[in-house]
């Protein structure tokens, strides 16, 4: 009986477990598939097959040791499975609003928040795998009088990495 009972708790427990993980990607999914064909809506949607793709990319004068700053970007790139943006300039507080009412920031760690006197709220935040500590999902939500964006990065992702690049791309600018 026992045995039994060892069997069929995890079986029964399983997709419960399963949903509980899957909960927020499929708030953030859902919320993305919404506006994704509202005209509203700027839309970016990077597949994580085009991201496996840009990995396989045999470019030797991408890879060369004189190219240093496109290797970096490979090596960025490696980790990232997918990418989603929405940007919108109508009603852009309802939206902000709404998509923080319907993604449970909670599942997430913020790195970082700013609120400014106009309005304006960015905040950025990353879910980490709990056993591995990997970042699973790079989350910026921004809304303003302006505008509001959302930008999800999701993969292995390996923030010293990216922070480097950004840092690169920013004083090449």
């Amino acid at each position: 009986m026992k045995k039994l009972l060892h069997t069929l708790i995890p079986l029964f427990l399983w997709p419960f477990l399963l949903q509980a993980q899957t909960a927020n990607i499929s708030a953030i999914d859902t919320y993305f598939s919404h506006y994704v064909d509202d005209e509203r809506f700027s839309v970016v949607y990077v597949s994580a097959k085009l991201f496996s793709l840009m990995k396989n990319i045999s470019v030797p004068e991408l890879q060369s040791d004189e190219n240093a700053d496109n290797n970096d970007l490979i090596r960025y790139l490696e980790g990232i499975e997918g990418l989603r943006v929405l940007r919108t300039n109508d009603t852009p507080l309802q939206f902000y609003a709404e998509a923080k009412s319907k993604i449970d920031t909670k599942l997430y760690e913020i790195l970082m928040t700013v609120r400014e006197k106009a309005g304006k709220n960015t905040e950025f935040l990353i879910k980490s795998d709990q056993k591995t500590g990997k970042v699973q999902e790079l989350l910026l939500l921004s809304g303003s009088p302006d505008e509001f964006v959302l930008l999800s990065f999701i993969g292995n992702l390996n923030l010293d990495d990216i922070s480097r690049f950004a840092k690169k791309i920013s004083s090449d600018n």
